[in-house]
């Protein structure tokens, strides 16, 4: 249901490998909601939508006397909204469902092995052949292929014409394939993109190693500490143990300080299996962190600040070195060190901060453009771009989870004048959102969530699948759970300007030890 169609894989592998199975069917294809206007005032009755007004998808609940039961938003587990607006797990589907799959038989000579699994057709009757070399999401090269002859179940390896390249400092590079309609079918027009893959070559040279700048200062108050460096202001607040304000060019870029953050706002499956009471102790385990000890340290070409937190309501260590270079850049390197590590499963593992107004535009280099998940992420590796208001599904008929985008080079956002640059280490799984995680969970419906101009940032080692065996109590499978035990992750944030790059920022090599 809603944010769904996690691991759907560990079906379809045995589908795929087995010649003696076949399946699998979806429950549901679509939402089984109502349109009713923002503004309805008469629970009795289905009221008649005017032109222009805004509406929202009603379900179980919204009708009737509000004391009887319901199923909720039980009839809403489609995987398209009630009017058809696909939802992003079905980018998922469709590529295990495709009927033309690749996988590598040698990228080092450009060799792509192709199979149909059509169980008719032959696929150089319907498809036409297309590749594409990217270079960190930059299209290089493209070409053509004549489409292989192909019987039904027939597989063949393509050489693909990709001309020699020197390959980039840093770069990453990956090769494409696309196979298209022909011609006009009765449920798709020609050019219609039926099957893709994408392969990451072997191809590489080493990033380029960060210039040195000269060492940022050192100032220390009893309640402060204070790293000034070109253009920035880092403060630390010593009671709380946070990295308190980040001040670039005068431009303060930090509402709220980033924080340990273990809780997401429950998806429909979460609320289906009671992830509440099964997880629950993990939404406030962040709550009364008390400080044991922040240290600052002048090293040769940076500063380092340790903040040591205790976070008693789970038993639990969280250090965070923060190592702030001349130049802007901030290696925050974070450990999370439990005492009790029989304690419930944790929905997420990471920090959370949110960024003041302004900051609507997002870019990242990873898979996209829709939201990715651990156990959902069959998506292109590409540069993207977009609203920080746009990367919510406001088509779930009930808010939960939403937005998350994983295996993330490097993300950006920006108030057109300046940003902020985070950088994996080598990846990170990435949020940003203009709703508090707390605002996700009190809402019923989309149009119910506060309005709110901060963007919350969510920078995570890693967030639980999404599951969907069922959604009435199927745990996410057992690899994309995260246990309570020590884990620790590392990534770089850098202040940048607008006249300022943020790829060839999030390109370069950082040593914290320097």
């Amino acid at each position: 249901m809603g944010n769904s169609s996690g691991d759907m894989w560990a079906y379809w592998r045995q589908i795929y490998e087995k010649p003696h199975l076949q399946g699998a069917c979806v429950w549901d294809w679509v939402d089984q909601g109502i349109r009713q206007p923002q503004g309805r005032k008469q629970r009795d009755t289905v009221s008649w939508v005017k032109p222009g007004e805004k509406t929202f998808w009603a379900y179980g609940g919204d009708f009737g006397p509000a004391d009887v039961p319901s199923d909720d938003n039980f009839c809403c587990n489609g995987l398209v909204s009630p009017d058809r607006v696909p939802h992003p797990g079905l980018h998922e589907v469709a590529h295990i469902y495709q009927y033309v799959h690749c996988k590598p038989a040698d990228l080092a000579a450009r060799k792509i092995e192709v199979k149909n699994w059509h169980d008719f057709i032959n696929i150089k009757h319907i498809a036409t052949t297309h590749w594409r070399l990217t270079g960190d999401g930059h299209e290089l090269q493209r070409g053509d292929l004549p489409t292989p002859n192909l019987a039904p179940g027939a597989s063949t390896a393509l050489a693909v014409p990709v001309k020699p390249f020197k390959p980039s400092p840093g770069v990453e590079y990956f090769l494409e394939m696309s196979f298209r309609l022909k011609g006009d079918e009765v449920w798709a027009k020609k050019g219609h993109e039926i099957a893709w893959d994408q392969f990451k070559l072997p191809d590489a040279a080493p990033a380029p190693a960060a210039a040195v700048a000269s060492a940022p200062t050192l100032a220390q108050t009893d309640a402060q500490i204070v790293v000034t460096g070109r253009n920035f202001i880092a403060t630390f607040d010593k009671k709380a143990g946070s990295l308190a304000s980040l001040k670039f060019k005068g431009v303060e870029l930090i509402a709220t300080p980033l924080r340990p953050d273990f809780w997401r706002a429950p998806t429909d499956n979460d609320r289906g299996r009671k992830a509440e009471k099964s997880q629950g102790v993990w939404r406030s385990a962040h709550e009364g962190a008390q400080v044991r000890n922040v240290t600052a340290q002048q090293q040769k070409s940076a500063v380092a600040v340790t903040a040591t937190l205790s976070l008693p309501k789970v038993g639990a260590e969280w250090a965070t070195t923060y190592t702030v270079f001349g130049s802007g850049d901030i290696i925050v390197s974070a450990q999370f060190k439990p005492s009790k590590t029989k304690l419930p499963k944790i929905p997420r593992l990471g920090m959370q901060m949110t960024l003041p107004k302004g900051f609507e535009q997002i870019t990242w280099l990873g898979p996209g453009p829709h939201e990715t998940y651990s156990d959902r992420k069959d998506a292109r590796v590409g540069l993207y771009n977009g609203a920080v208001r746009g990367q919510f599904f406001s088509d779930y008929t009930e808010p939960g989870e939403s937005g998350n985008k994983v295996n993330v080079r490097w993300a950006a956002l920006s108030n057109g004048k300046v940003g902020l640059l985070a950088v994996g280490m080598p990846l990170l799984s990435v949020n940003a959102l203009h709703h508090t995680t707390d605002d996700l969970q009190s809402a019923k419906h989309a149009f119910e969530l506060p309005a709110r101009d901060i963007t919350v940032l969510n920078l995570d080692l890693v967030q639980q699948g999404v599951g969907g065996d069922n959604s009435w109590g199927a745990w996410p499978h057992e690899e994309f759970m995260i246990p309570c035990r020590e884990q620790g992750y590392s990534f770089r944030l850098r202040p940048f300007a607008a006249s300022e790059d943020p790829e060839k920022l999030a390109r370069v090599k950082f040593d914290a030890a320097r």
